[in-house]
């Protein structure tokens, strides 16, 4: 995904991550009721330690015979919120929003054989109580922990669905119908960032390039606001184009 468009709007965002509530410490002190069994990387969710802000604290724990390495983007790890929909399918409920350039900083902590890390797990103070869990992602590996009763706000479900992580692994028809959604009013800014990111991932020519030109003639009509950004992207197709012919 190009960075060229995330840099500039990046600032304005909401980072729904999980933060480390501590450092690495040795399993000796885990708390007796998390359950890590011998040989695996656990990860477990406390769904009876919910703070005052909602947080559910998750425990990441290294049973193995290595180490384990988290990269934090921002003081932040890939730890998301998922819940079971009403189709019995685990599905992302924490919209995922990384930084660019804006006061980012990253660092490396290394989670040793024998010891754990406690994150915090991201969840809403209102909303529904459904069944959920969390999924931890990594460059290596990526994990679910146990399942619990969390609470779900329907605005974040949406959002999730149109976020970085959607978009990017999302077929034309996904992208277009984000990039053309007129559902939400242009002041939702999460919302209107996945309109951003649509128009920057076709940009990058990995779809039918009439078809990509068709959807972003499209947009313009339905927003002349963006027609700056919308004729850069044009003007990207044509040097993907370009170089094809080559």
């Amino acid at each position: 995904m190009s960075t060229r468009i995330l840099t500039g709007i990046s600032c304005l965002l909401l980072l729904f991550c999980g933060d480390a509530r501590s450092d690495a410490l040795s399993t000796l002190f885990l708390p007796a009721h998390i359950e890590a069994d011998d040989g695996v990387l656990a990860v477990r969710a406390d769904f009876g330690g919910v703070d005052s802000s909602g947080r559910i604290p998750v425990y990441l724990v290294n049973r193995m015979d290595r180490p384990v390495t988290l990269v934090s983007d921002n003081n932040a790890f890939d730890l998301k919120l998922e819940y079971l929909d009403d189709n019995g399918n685990w599905t992302r409920a924490q919209p995922h929003y990384p930084s660019y350039g804006c006061f980012r900083s990253m660092y490396v902590i290394t989670l040793d054989p024998g010891h754990f890390v406690v994150l915090d797990g991201f969840q809403r103070v209102n909303g529904e109580t459904r069944q959920v869990r969390y999924r931890l992602r990594t460059d290596d590996f990526e994990v679910v922990t146990n399942q619990g009763q969390g609470v779900v706000a329907a605005i974040d479900v949406e959002r999730a669905a149109h976020d970085i992580m959607a978009i990017k692994n999302a077929d034309f028809a996904q992208v277009s119908a984000i990039l053309l959604d007129q559902t939400y009013a242009t002041n939702d800014r999460m919302i209107e960032y996945a309109r951003y990111l649509a128009i920057d991932e076709l940009s990058l020519g990995r779809f039918d390039l009439d078809d990509s030109r068709d959807a972003l003639r499209e947009l313009e009509s339905l927003r002349p606001d963006l027609r700056k950004i919308i004729r850069w992207a044009m003007a990207s197709l044509d040097e993907v184009e370009a170089r094809v012919a080559q």
